[in-house]
């Protein structure tokens, strides 16, 4: 059965980098017929850490070889609305997060998608969340 995941920004930064568990787990997800999800708020934080460190090979990379391969899924209104909502929450708990990460969350809820990511920034939405980094 085909799975639907919203990759993040550090499982780009793996696949670039050629971290070996994590491209294997890529490349057996494409193998399963999953669907691999590239969302704007990563793309825009993988744009901005490789274009200040000038990783122009890096950003040639992500471009030609991994984003191609990724499925496009715009942000709408809906998302920016549900993120607003779970700002509201997170702050009555006292817990904070960025707002890419909630415009993140929010897409790979209305996407009905688990979210590949390896560390715990997610820990206080409401994601299911895979670690690709961990056998």
């Amino acid at each position: 059965m085909s799975r639907r995941f919203v990759l993040d920004t550090n499982v780009i930064s793996d696949v670039i980098k050629n971290f070996e568990p994590v491209v294997d787990r890529l490349k057996a997800s494409f193998r399963d017929g999953d669907t691999l999800i590239l969302v704007p708020p990563v793309d825009f934080e993988i744009r901005r850490g490789l274009s200040y460190v000038g990783a122009h090979r890096q950003i040639l990379i992500y471009d030609e070889r991994l984003k191609t391969e990724l499925v496009w899924e715009a942000l709408t209104d809906d998302d920016w609305i549900a993120a607003s909502a779970l700002w509201v929450e997170n702050r009555r708990l006292g817990k904070t997060s960025s707002d890419l990460d909630l415009l993140i969350a929010a897409q790979t809820r209305r996407l009905d998608a688990s979210l590949i990511t390896s560390d715990n920034d997610f820990e206080s939405l409401p994601v299911t969340r895979v670690n690709w980094r961990l056998a």
